[in-house]
């Protein structure tokens, strides 16, 4: 049983509440996702595994829950290390909430800068490549992507 933060839609806390519950119940909790760009002005955006929810979708290379006990940060810094195998420092960027079934959550977006190629978990994602800001707005177009892709990448980008 992994449990997570159940909040408010001021991100108050309510208590702890078991994954599957949030989902099984959409009820509000904590998320996260890191976006990694390099100095050259690009993105690294993944193709999802074929999970159960949005196979083969692109996304952000890290997205993520906060575990009950843990802050947004240091949810991010962990999974941003486990799912890309770098240590670089992540700006905080902002939070938004997002809602679509099963997924009722307040995501906090983070953003790495570095130069490094980020390794790929093949348990969450098949692919990633490099992409200009503009070929990212191109591929959110297509609709191809996660939801909250769409909404951290408008978060990101509006610096």
């Amino acid at each position: 049983m992994e449990l997570l933060y159940h909040v408010t839609d001021a991100d108050e806390v309510l208590g702890p509440i078991d994954r599957d519950k949030a989902h099984k119940e959409e009820r509000l909790h904590r998320t996260g996702m890191v976006f990694v760009k390099n100095t050259a002005g690009k993105y690294f955006i993944v193709r999802r595994a074929a999970k159960p929810t949005f196979p083969n979708c692109y996304d952000s290379p890290v997205s993520f829950h906060v575990v009950f006990g843990e802050t947004y940060d240091d949810a991010a810094h962990r999974e941003y290390k486990e799912e890309t195998g770098l240590d670089t420092d992540l700006q905080f960027i902002g939070k938004f909430r997002h809602y679509d079934p099963p997924e009722r959550q307040i995501v906090s977006v983070y953003l790495a800068i570095t130069d490094e190629e980020p390794r790929l978990d093949v348990h969450e994602a098949v692919s990633g490549a490099w992409y200009t800001e503009r070929d990212v707005r191109e591929i959110i177009a297509s609709g191809d992507v996660t939801p909250w892709l769409r909404d951290g990448f408008r978060l990101v980008t509006a610096r």
